[in-house]
């Protein structure tokens, strides 16, 4: 009997998944251009993050490009066509390939909160880059909340400029999210 209790000590630890929530979390972004400046959102997005056990891809964000809205009907249009290409690039992809940062003990045990660095890629259109993002958790009653913000310049991605004659586009978008997360099977 002594003998499998090192077995069963050195077993991996099962991973607590959860699944994004896009009903109940924003992700938001914010461009300036000459003229004015632009808020947007994320209405449709899925996606998933373990916490507990090592994972070739432990956290995955799929954003349905068609729901990037700024809420100026024309304005949409032209990103959803020009700039996205939702036909031919219906998604934008961010695959985290790991997770670090100070709090990861307990983010891995799957309490309390703190700050992690979600790091991985992200890919728009057909151009993919690295990145990190700072990321605060919370995990309380079976459910998870990830907040942070990120901005990365657009001309990275080779997106075409949607900028018109009288109003510049500035090359930085600041992204800001708060997302729930429940936990699954």
């Amino acid at each position: 009997m002594l003998a499998l209790v090192p077995l069963l000590l050195s077993a991996p630890a099962q991973a607590d998944r959860y699944s994004f929530d896009d009903s109940a979390s924003s992700i938001k972004f914010h461009m300036v251009a000459t003229l004015h400046e632009i808020d947007g959102a994320v209405k449709n997005f899925s996606g998933e993050i373990y916490a507990g056990e090592e994972k070739e891809t432990p956290a995955s964000l799929t954003i349905q490009t068609s729901s990037l809205t700024t809420h100026l009907g024309i304005r949409d249009g032209r990103m959803h066509e020009y700039v996205m290409g939702v036909e031919a690039f219906p998604t934008l992809k961010i695959d985290v390939h790991s997770i670090t940062g100070k709090d990861l003990e307990g983010f891995n045990a799957g309490e309390g909160s703190g700050t992690i660095m979600l790091n991985g890629k992200m890919t728009i259109r057909s151009s993919t880059r690295d990145v990190s993002i700072p990321t605060n958790y919370t995990v309380k009653d079976g459910a998870m909340t990830l907040e942070g913000a990120y901005s990365f310049e657009w001309p990275a991605f080779n997106l075409p400029d949607p900028s018109i004659a009288i109003s510049t586009l500035q090359p930085k978008i600041e992204v800001a999210f708060e997302v729930s997360a429940k936990k699954t099977p």
